[in-house]
């Protein structure tokens, strides 16, 4: 994964862990993390989510009363959009002797407020999420190419990633990823009015069954 985001977003911070190196770590002091938390740790960025039976005013008054002199500041400046995605098709390869060998092809997605997010979660679902989903029944299924198979959306604020994992015996690599390019390629021209529905119905499933207990459903409100 990480090798992916190096290529997927060179020279950006989008292609670096989140983690840092172990040279900026050794090098943060105590009043960057201050100044860090000064900056990005503020009202205009908090969401206060709650489920509950309590009436609004309630909630209200409790979180007031916790939050309450937590000064508001201004609103974040509009970002600027970054563009850091690579341009064009890298390649990049890292040996390690492993009885596995793992593939990950990422491609422009799109962001998190994008209109179209909706048909993309269908597009991933018919994709690649499950084991009922093309990739999953062709590569891993028919062919046998593939231990796992699965495509990904990844939503930033400002633009987005779609991909494809799948972890396979090296001898098996390119078979394998020549039968998920070949299913990409052919995924437009194909999809049918059942997949379609289909693919609606476990999504409206798993969002259903996800906002049953309190967390998926405090989880749904606050996004």
């Amino acid at each position: 994964g990480m090798i992916s985001d190096e290529v997927t977003y060179p020279a950006h911070p989008l292609g670096r862990d989140i983690a840092g190196t172990p040279e900026s770590l050794a090098n943060i002091e105590r009043a960057d993390l201050v100044a860090h938390m000064d900056m990005h740790y503020v009202p205009s960025s908090v969401v206060v989510a709650v489920a509950s039976n309590r009436a609004h005013e309630d909630v209200v008054t409790a979180v007031s009363k916790e939050l309450g002199d937590w000064k508001l500041d201004a609103p974040i400046a509009e970002r600027e959009k970054s563009i850091g995605m690579s341009q064009g098709q890298a390649v990049q390869l890292e040996k390690w002797n492993g009885e596995q060998a793992n593939f990950v092809l990422t491609m422009p997605g799109i962001e998190f407020e994008d209109p179209d997010r909706w048909a993309l979660s269908l597009v991933n679902v018919i994709l690649g999420d499950g084991m009922s989903s093309r990739l999953f029944q062709r590569i891993r299924e028919e062919l046998a190419l593939a231990y796992s198979v699965y495509s990904f959306p990844i939503m930033h604020s400002d633009q987005g990633v779609f991909g494809v994992y799948s972890g396979v015996s090296p001898d098996r690599a390119e078979q394998a990823l020549s039968a998920v390019m070949d299913e990409l390629g052919r995924f437009e021209a194909t999809v049918t009015a059942g997949e379609l529905e289909r693919s609606r119905e476990y999504v409206r499933g798993r969002l259903l069954l996800g906002t049953e207990d309190t967390r998926g459903a405090v989880q749904w409100v606050g996004r």
